[in-house]
């Protein structure tokens, strides 16, 4: 519901809100053994909410920009941000005229569930989840094993909290993620807070090459003729750039005029070759993409030596699809992406320090590359013998320590070094998060690189 005298819900008032996202902090903290309230993580806490308040304040502006929190790994931040949803939607709850409606975005299918078994104990009722494995039609799940709900993907709009992926909420259908309703009815505005954990990938590229895009043409030749002209547009483009010297760049605007590209590659940009672009016909789609990224400026050719790349891309910033975003990302603070573009702010976060930290190099086992050495059996058994002994003289009895290794030891069953068929296989996280590998009274648990990213693990 929004107040008649005024475009966008108010701002919530900042202390009425700090009230509700600390009560929430505390529901928080008495479900975990690990309390985040020492002064780092206080400091975390406060950088937090100082983030969420910019956002809402950004969304009641529809200013288009990040608040980016880059507090380190552990620090805290996501916990925070449960805190932070929380209090949004129950202030929205006693102020019909405040800002309303929280979007929690991550990475991964299995980070979601997570999330909303979080969200959904300190909001029962009001938190929805939509993923390839929590679609309420999904007859098998592919990733998670017992997914904590099931929801069809149009009910997302009528619940206060929404969970989803970076794949969805950027996709096609990410608007019936962002869209909301309120009292029966659609709010004239998106969620007035997106949280993103992790940064998405919001480019995407793609290469085509001549041969591809002449047999495209081929294809519609006869079933779509009205597509010949601008077929020919761009094929005439692309064999003119197929003789270009080796070595050289050219891009619309810059190597060749812009106007000889847009204005004859404008049908490109429009929906019926959106459409069209879905056809199954093999290289469409991106034969399609790169003539409307050559319209929009955003394609160019390379020449090499003996081959000529067709290669475009295209933008889905998040910033462009709703105001009041923070993005949580560790790495944030040193990919030098906030010095480079407008749209995202850094808050102050506490540092973490390394000063502590020990490091022991470890002659290596074998100087051939691991993905060749460990194809065979026997190197796997020496390897993981190097690795035990390795573990025996560096650790004490009953430290705990993380085991990080190639993904082939575990496929393998290589890694724990328990016997074959253990059942203890069966229950991953026996081994992932128990610590129920144990050599010689070292507490150990193991995972394989690639593994966990933004979850702590």
């Amino acid at each position: 519901m929004l107040n008649p005298k005024q475009e966008r819900p108010a701002v919530p008032d900042r202390e009425t809100l700090r009230a509700l996202y600390d009560a929430a902090a505390e529901e928080i903290n008495a479900t975990r053994s690990n309390k985040l309230s020492t002064a780092f993580y206080n400091k975390t806490k406060d950088a937090m909410f100082n983030a969420g308040y910019a956002a809402l304040s950004d969304f009641h502006t529809d200013t288009r920009r990040m608040q980016t929190v880059s507090a380190p790994v552990g620090g805290g931040k996501t916990s925070f941000s449960y805190a932070l949803s929380a209090a949004v939607t129950r202030y929205a709850e006693q102020n019909p005229y405040a800002a309303y409606g929280c979007a929690f975005v991550t990475d991964q299918i299995e980070r979601a569930d997570e999330v909303y078994r979080e969200l959904e104990a300190l909001l029962p009722g009001k938190v929805a989840i939509w993923t390839t494995d929590h679609n309420l039609n999904c007859a098998k799940p592919t990733k998670v094993e017992k997914p904590a709900a099931r929801f069809d993907r149009d009910a997302l709009q009528h619940y206060p909290v929404a969970v989803v992926t970076h794949q969805s909420y950027l996709g096609p259908k990410g608007y019936k993620t962002r869209n909301v309703v309120r009292d029966g009815r659609f709010l004239p505005h998106t969620r007035a807070l997106t949280i993103v954990d992790e940064q998405p990938a919001e480019v995407d590229t793609f290469e085509v090459s001549l041969a591809e895009a002449e047999s495209v043409r081929e294809a519609l030749r006869e079933t779509h003729a009205e597509t010949k002209q601008h077929l020919d547009n761009l094929l005439r483009f692309m064999q003119e750039c197929s003789y270009a010297p080796a070595n050289r760049l050219i891009r619309p605007g810059l190597d060749v005029s812009r106007e000889t590209v847009s204005a004859p590659l404008a049908w490109f940009t429009t929906p019926e070759a959106d459409i069209l672009a879905k056809r199954d016909i093999p290289g469409i789609a991106r034969l399609f993409a790169y003539a409307k990224a050559l319209a929009q400026g955003v394609g160019f050719v390379v020449s090499e030596s003996k081959l000529v790349r067709f290669v475009g891309f295209s933008s889905k910033l998040t910033v462009n699809l709703s105001a009041g975003t923070v993005l949580l990302d560790a790495t944030a603070d040193v990919d030098g992406v906030s010095h480079i573009v407008p749209w995202r702010t850094t808050v102050a976060v506490p540092q973490a320090r390394y000063d502590n930290l020990e490091i022991v190099h470890v002659a290596q086992h074998t100087t051939i590359r691991l993905n060749k050495y460990l194809k065979t059996a026997a190197n796997r058994r020496l390897y993981v013998e190097w690795m035990e002994q390795t573990i025996l003289e560096q650790m004490a009895p009953e430290e705990r320590g993380l085991v990080v290794c190639k993904k082939i030891l575990f496929d393998n069953e290589s890694v724990p070094s328990w016997p074959d068929d253990d059942e203890r296989f069966k229950r991953p996280d026996s081994y992932t998060r128990e610590y129920e590998w144990n050599i010689g009274g070292r507490k150990l648990c193991a995972i394989h690189w690639g593994t966990g990213i933004g979850s702590n693990q």
